[in-house]
This record gives structure tokens, sequence and C-alpha cells, in this order.
């Protein structure tokens, strides 16, 4: 119990990071006007993935076991990491470059 206890608490804060710097990046790169309803759209999107993708997970998984939910899941973490790799960009530049 106490190992559960253990990991509980890192997936914890790993999922407060997660969320903090999802939350500050899209406050940097989002225009003035459209910044609350960015924020908005991103916290629904990933609250909704957060609650579906281990329903979906644990479904393929108790129908046809870990290794395809696995196959499942890796491609739309490698489509993500293409995504960011392609189009994310640094925002603390912009910022300092506005502030001189």
């Amino acid at each position: 119990m106490a190992g559960l206890v253990v990991v509980a608490a890192i997936l914890g804060i790993a999922g407060g990071f997660a969320l903090g710097s999802m939350t500050i990046y899209t406050y940097d790169i989002s225009p003035d006007r459209l910044r609350a309803r960015l924020q908005a759209q991103r916290r629904t999107l990933g609250e909704a993935g957060g609650f579906s993708g281990p329903a979906i997970a644990g479904g393929i998984a108790t129908v046809y076991g870990a290794g395809p939910a696995f196959l499942f899941l890796a491609p739309l973490h490698v489509i993500s990491t293409v995504l960011l790799i392609l189009f994310a960009r640094e925002s603390l530049g912009r910022k300092a470059k506005q502030l001189e």
C-alpha cells in the first residue's frame, strides 16, 4: 500500500506540472481577445481525453489484452510528439521581445 501511495503522489505531481506547462504555453501563444476561450477549450479537451483515454484503453485491454491497447495508444503519442516538434514554438522569446 505504501508503494501505491508514493506512486499516486508522484503521478499527481507530474500531472500538475503537465497541466501547468500546457496552461502557460496556451496563455503565452494565444491572442489576448481569445485567451479565455482557448484556455477553456484546451481544458475541456484535456479533461475529455483524461477521462476517455483510460476507459478506451481499459476496454481494449479487457477484450484483447494489453498488447493491442498499447498498439492502439502508441501511435497517438507518436503523432503528438511529431506535432510538438513541427508546430510548437518557444513562447519565451516572443514575450521577451515584447518587453523590450
